[in-house]
């Protein structure tokens, strides 16, 4: 039979709140480098298929509700424009990255920026 219209909405909704949250990963570092839940779900696809997690950013409400591996897979490829899962996984590749780095990093000022100079000086 299938489920009821609102449910598959609400699933799609989940589907594109994860690309919005890699996208604030990758663009605030700093918010989620602590946050174990949103770290825990970049270790690798399944993780972030089976992430429940509820944020707000820039006025609005997101849920991300937890899904198979192979619904994140199709639905991705359906409602994320001609990226679909693949971009996903490149976000979420990045987003695991840059964590790291940031992390690795010990937030040392370095001489290669004017910010990195000036907290030298």
């Amino acid at each position: 039979m299938g489920k009821p219209r609102s449910e598959i909405q609400v699933h799609n909704e989940s589907i594109k709140a994860r690309q919005v949250l890699l996208e604030d990963v990758l663009a605030n570092i700093q918010k989620y480098i602590s946050n174990e839940v949103v770290t825990a779900a970049l270790k690798n696809q399944g993780a972030l298929a089976s992430l429940s997690y509820k944020f707000d950013l820039s006025g609005k409400h997101y849920t991300i509700d937890s899904t198979s591996l192979n619904t994140l897979k199709k639905k991705s490829d359906e409602l994320l424009g001609h990226h679909g899962f693949a971009g996903l996984e490149r976000l979420r590749g990045v987003a695991k990255e840059a964590i790291a780095a940031y992390a690795g990093s010990d937030n040392k000022p370095t001489k290669k920026t004017k910010h990195g100079l000036e907290q030298i000086n």
